[in-house]
């Protein structure tokens, strides 16, 4: 008998065997973590403009049902969406952010696309996010997940923290900076390069008003001061109180003396 032996490279075919699990694994993961996160997902192709409601949680388009094999028009999606449930201020915005012609445009050298929007519920305004993420990149057209979900908590975080920044900066007496924060940016705008004037400002006999009517109207005093100086001095410039009644104000793009003594 006569046999015959044959070789043959096959990495090309187990590298693209792995590569091939590896990347639906990596879909799937992208399907369950939009399943955790989201409470809408839908399956759309962008071709045809078909959708398949994967996950339906609380609010319900008109025109759509439960999750399913149904095939929806993405228009009942999209017009409707957003005429019974974004809020008013935001829905010439949603209806071009969310067509398919942007959301093409948006993936096309994206993974993802991503952004905000306000809900109208019940009289309240809340905020949600949408995210468009391709099912197969590989492929040119394919199909788009869709996710749609509410982010109040992550928005009312983000508020609160802008809000403790505000109040580290603030005067609390007068609203105006603090020495502390009205000085870091003194020393910032010097460090680059931006011209300017500081001036020193203190109240005349101060001690007088504060024993003659008290200091709840010395307090008054001070914050009628601060209002003064907000509307004397432009939004570009820097104002604060040092502490007492000293403040200080930081005039910008300020660069000859005449200006100086004409802004004094």
């Amino acid at each position: 008998s006569y046999f015959i032996l044959a070789f043959r490279d096959v990495d090309r075919a187990i590298r693209k065997h792995i590569s091939d699990k590896r990347y639906l694994r990596e879909q799937l993961d992208i399907v369950e973590t939009l399943s955790r996160d989201y409470y809408n997902i839908f399956k759309i192709n962008p071709k045809t403009g078909d959708v398949v409601i994967l996950k339906l949680d609380g609010y319900v388009t008109k025109g759509m049902e439960g999750a399913g094999d149904k095939i929806y028009p993405y228009d009942v999606l999209y017009k409707q969406y957003v005429k019974d449930r974004v809020y008013s201020e935001d829905q010439e915005w949603m209806y071009d952010a969310i067509s398919l012609d942007t959301i093409k445009s948006k993936l096309l050298n994206n993974p993802e696309y991503v952004s905000s929007y306000r809900v109208m519920d019940n009289g309240e305004v809340h905020y949600y996010q949408f995210t468009y993420i391709p099912i197969n990149a590989n492929i040119p057209g394919g199909d788009i997940l869709a996710g749609f979900k509410n982010v109040d908590d992550i928005v009312a975080s983000a508020k609160e923290r802008q809000n403790l920044e505000i109040l580290a900066s603030t005067d609390i007496m007068t609203g105006i900076l603090n020495r502390g924060s009205g000085e870091r940016k003194v020393i910032d705008a010097m460090a680059n390069n931006k011209p300017g004037m500081l001036c020193i400002l203190d109240v005349d006999n101060f001690k007088d008003t504060n024993d003659y009517y008290g200091h709840n109207v010395g307090d008054k005093v001070l914050r009628g001061i601060a209002d003064v100086l907000k509307l004397t001095f432009r939004d570009e410039d820097i104002i604060f109180r040092l502490g007492g009644d000293e403040y200080a104000v930081s005039v910008m793009n300020l660069t000859d003396e005449e200006s100086g003594k004409a802004v004094m």
